[in-house]
């Protein structure tokens, strides 16, 4: 009996232990980790607006403009399966947006991030890092996965990516766009997201 007493309280007290090291390294996480989102007013954020907030917060690990299109269709190339999602157009990295999963970088035009649940209804499954989705007429390599949201694609704006959306001077010195619906000149951003390490 004394035996069996004695492995109880040993269990115990390892048992109590990995909780305590598991609550310390859950509140260190959480406190390194912070994110602050700034919502506009009923207008956009305009580009000057944006290029004010990032210079005052320069002491942000990150800086993310971004806004939401919902309900938007996408297309698996492969099988030419498609799919309505919630899209997040970026202008910044995405792990001010959802700090967990890979990060999507301002510099990765041609990259996304898809929701568990769209690359199932997309692919058959989650296993679909490389594989190539059509989205408004751009083709984007899936670098990863995030399993909530669900139903979700995250990538980098039009106007962060120069071959979609050149900008020509015209004789009569206006800008001209390309044809591209997400365009520069068309972009409006209702979001920044800003994440903070300790």
């Amino acid at each position: 009996m004394k035996k069996i007493s004695y492995r109880k309280r040993i269990a115990s007290l390892a048992f109590g232990l990995f909780g305590a090291v598991f609550l310390v390294f859950a509140y260190v996480y959480h406190n390194k980790t912070n994110i602050i989102t700034i919502q506009s007013g009923e207008d956009k954020f305009t580009q000057s607006e944006i290029a004010s907030i990032r210079q005052d917060t320069a002491s942000a690990e990150t800086f993310t403009a971004w806004t939401e299109q919902k309900n938007q269709t996408v297309h698996a190339t492969i099988n030419e399966r498609s799919s309505n999602a919630d899209i997040l157009l970026l202008c910044g990295d995405s792990h001010s947006v959802l700090p967990w999963g890979k990060n999507l970088p301002e510099s990765d035009t041609e990259g996304c991030i898809l929701g568990a649940s769209l690359a199932e209804q997309l692919f058959g499954g989650t296993e679909v890092e490389g594989q190539q989705i059509l989205y408004n007429g751009r083709e984007l390599t899936v670098r990863g996965i995030v399993k909530e949201p669900q139903n979700i694609m995250l990538c980098q704006s039009a106007a962060n990516d120069e071959t979609a959306s050149e900008t020509q001077t015209g004789s009569n010195g206006n800008q001209q766009t390309g044809s591209s619906e997400n365009n520069q000149q068309e972009i409006c951003y209702d979001k920044i997201s800003l994440l903070y390490t300790d």
